[in-house]
């Protein structure tokens, strides 16, 4: 009896072991196809059957129908894959479809049209003019995908991807918006006041530091002329003090706090450290600005 049991599970063990995989037709099949795995997807452990080294036997025609059977019996021609277990779901045939085809102009209206989606955001006014003539495109069914850079450029490229087809389309563009502008000439250290400046329609595509509202409690840099745009280059934050200023001094020690005054030797901003000057002893200390023409001193 031993020996019969043994037997039996010696012949188990020498059988075939059938792996289960599920097979069916790709929504769409072109004729771009030359392997299984452009026609069917699978799903279930292949093992040693690599689908995409089993060829169709032919260039794909279009209006040409491919059946299960045709899939099935590929298959069973290749020795790797004789182990499946095969269950196939959905249709029987495909037809074959062409690629379309879309002309150069076709594609940079294309490309235009995804670009302008990007720009009108940014810009009240803008201008493309594609500076190259793609090639026409052969693509599937499926519409093309577009990216670009979405930095400020005068010059930009689209990629137009469609499967494994790439199409680049060139633009130059111009740009225009709203920017600050200086309604006379500036003097360097000016407070910046609505009164002084002027919104205007500019073109902007080269102007990464512009402002959509004018700042507050800012001052000029350096002096600017009469129709110079508003930038972030030519702002600092607004000095309380003024150099030559007589400031209002606090003087604290513990809790005990004495008020005087002074003159300051240098601009400061809200926080900042600036050398003040008392005139009646001539000392020169320092102290942090608190407020227009105040100071405060620690001791």
């Amino acid at each position: 009896m031993k020996f019969v049991v043994k037997s039996f599970i010696l012949l188990l063990l020498s059988l075939p072991v059938f792996a289960k995989v599920t097979l069916r037709f790709k929504a769409s099949v072109y004729t771009t196809a030359h392997s299984l795995a452009d026609v069917i997807d699978v799903t279930g452990k292949m093992q040693s059957c690599e689908i995409n080294k089993i060829r169709l036997g032919g260039k794909a025609i279009p209006g040409e129908v491919i059946t299960k059977d045709k899939i099935i019996q590929l298959f069973h021609h290749q020795p790797e894959c004789k182990h499946l277990d095969i269950l196939w779901l959905g249709k029987s045939s495909i037809p074959v479809k062409s690629l379309e085809r879309s002309s150069s102009a076709e594609l940079i209206k294309m490309a235009k049209e995804k670009l302008s989606i990007s720009l009108q955001k940014k810009y009240k006014r803008f201008e493309l003019k594609a500076i190259n003539t793609p090639r026409p495109g052969e693509h599937q069914a499926m519409s093309y995908q577009a990216r670009f850079i979405d930095k400020p450029s005068a010059i930009v490229c689209v990629w137009l991807e469609s499967g494994q087809e790439v199409r680049q389309v060139w633009f130059k563009v111009k740009a225009w918006c709203d920017q600050w502008v200086a309604k006379r000439a500036l003097t360097a250290k000016s407070k910046i006041k609505k009164k002084d400046f002027v919104l205007e329609e500019r073109e902007c595509i080269h102007i990464k530091d512009g402002f959509n509202r004018l700042p507050k409690n800012k001052q000029l840099k350096q002096k600017i002329s009469e129709g110079s745009i508003l930038s972030i280059k030519n702002i600092e934050p607004l000095a309380l003090v003024r150099r030559g200023d007589i400031v209002k001094i606090r003087v604290k020690e513990g809790a005990i706090a004495l008020d005087t005054q002074g003159v300051a030797l240098s601009d400061g901003t809200l926080y900042q450290k600036i050398k003040i000057k008392n005139p009646l002893s001539n000392q020169t200390f320092s102290g942090i600005v608190t407020a227009i023409r105040k100071v405060e001193v620690s001791e």
